[in-house]
C-alpha cells in the first residue's frame, strides 16, 4: 500500500510539472515497477486482481491530477495568451460610427 501511495505522489508531481502525456507515461512505468518488483519477483509483471486494482488507482489518480492541473492552468492563463488560442472564438471589433454628411 505504501508503494502505491509513493508512486501516486510521483505521478502527481509529474502531472503538475509537465505535460499530460508525461504523467500518463509515468503512471504506466510506475505500475510496471510496482507489479514487477513489489507484487512480483525479479521484475516479472504480474497480472492479478491486485495488480489490476493498483493499475486503476494509479491511472485514476493520474487522470484526476491532469484534469485539476489543466483546469488551473487554463484559469490562470493571462488574457493575451488566450487571444492566440485556436479554440477560443474571435470577437470582431466594432466599427467606429461615421458621421452622416449631407449629400452635396
Amino acid at each position: 500500500m505504501l508503494s502505491v501511495v509513493t508512486l501516486i505522489a510521483v505521478v502527481n508531481l509529474v502531472a503538475v510539472t509537465s505535460r499530460a502525456w508525461a504523467a500518463l507515461a509515468t503512471a504506466i512505468v510506475a505500475w510496471c515497477l510496482h507489479s514487477g518488483f513489489v507484487l512480483g519477483s525479479l521484475g516479472e509483471l504480474t497480472f492479478t486482481a491486485r495488480s489490476g486494482h493498483d493499475a486503476l488507482v494509479i491511472v485514476g489518480c493520474a487522470l484526476g491530477a491532469i484534469l485539476l492541473v489543466s483546469t488551473l492552468r487554463a484559469a490562470s492563463a493571462p488574457v493575451h495568451e488566450r487571444e492566440y488560442d485556436e479554440n477560443v472564438p474571435v470577437i470582431p471589433e466594432q466599427r467606429a460610427p461615421r458621421a452622416l454628411t449631407p449629400a452635396s
